[in-house]
């Protein structure tokens, strides 16, 4: 009888720490830039990297980072897309170790044609936004590690 209520008390406290930790370098990490402007077809583009360290027991250390794009049209959200690279440094030099990519498309928009990869110290993507009444729109985010773990 007592090893069920320590055991329902031990899965009770597991569950609220599992509830209360972030799960994704978003929630866990800090806004470094935002960036809004507009395109000439009148679609605004509002561009945002959060950054997470990781924490490692090796001589060099990793950092995750995120670059979002989120695409409007008046107020209405149409897509958003973003580019999550994983990135290794160790002051005098930085690379890729891993990439991914994730988007939402609303109101009859498409996402198509995407390409994702890195080259040195930075991650790329590029893919097309399409809809059958506006000009399709390039989609191009970069993610940049410095030696010292400046994330750009």
């Amino acid at each position: 009888m007592k090893t069920k209520g320590i055991l329902a008390l031990l899965m009770g406290g597991m569950i609220a720490i599992g509830t209360a930790l972030p799960c994704s370098a978003a929630e866990a990490g800090i806004e470094t830039t935002t960036v809004v402007y507009q395109l000439e077809n009148g679609i605004t583009v509002e561009e945002t990297i959060w950054e997470a360290s990781i924490s490692t027991f090796a001589a060099e250390s990793q950092k995750r980072g995120t670059a979002y794009k989120t695409y409007r049209r008046g107020s209405d959200v149409i897509a958003t897309v973003s580019l999550t690279a994983t990135f290794w440094y160790d002051g005098s030099d930085s690379g890729v170790v891993s990439t991914d990519s994730s988007y939402s498309v609303y109101d009859g928009w498409s996402y198509t044609n995407e390409s994702i990869w890195d080259s040195g110290n930075t991650a790329y993507l590029s893919a097309e936004l399409t809809n059958l009444f506006i000009k399709s729109i390039d989609v191009s985010l970069s993610l940049s590690c410095s030696p010292s773990g400046q994330l750009s």
